[in-house]
């Protein structure tokens, strides 16, 4: 893809893809299409590797959340060589079943491979890099075995 016109196309479809996931509206069409079967996703909660731990924590969203904003997004980086994009985000979500609303501000780099399918996500809450001393390592990867166990994924291409 050299035609910068249509990357600017590409990476603008995977930002609304990705502000469909945050916003609890997975779908198998949204995963199969942009993202790397063998992904990395890492936030403060999880460390998952491959569809079977990240596609469970996408569909759980809207299972633990009620209701979902993203009040702002912004890019502040988009590279060619390597494929990645970086942006600031600031999601409101409202927690099920005791109704405490939160607001996560998140720095997220998304890199691609070459059909600019997601390999690796990192969201970092408050630009920090998500933790990996005294045990929360350890705690994150089980988080993202723990949580397949809990969350069906669709088979159809819908959520």
């Amino acid at each position: 893809m050299d035609d910068p016109h249509m990357v600017e196309g590409v990476y603008k479809e995977a930002m609304e893809d990705l502000k469909e996931m945050y916003c609890g509206r997975t779908t198998m069409e949204i995963l199969d299409r942009r993202w790397s079967k063998d992904a990395l996703f890492e936030d403060p909660w999880l460390l998952c590797k491959g569809f079977d731990q990240y596609a469970p924590h996408w569909f759980s969203i809207p299972r633990l959340y009620t209701h979902f904003d993203q009040v702002s997004m912004r890019i502040l980086s988009a590279n060619l060589d390597p494929h990645r994009v970086v942006y600031a985000q600031t999601m409101h979500y409202t927690l099920r079943w005791v109704g405490i609303r939160k607001e996560v501000d998140s720095i997220i780099i998304v890199d691609f491979d070459d059909e600019f399918k997601v390999i690796r996500l990192v969201d970092q809450w408050d630009g920090e890099q998500p933790p990996t001393r005294w045990g929360t390592l350890y705690w994150r990867k089980f988080n993202a075995k723990l949580i397949p166990w809990l969350v069906r994924v669709p088979k159809t291409k819908s959520a």
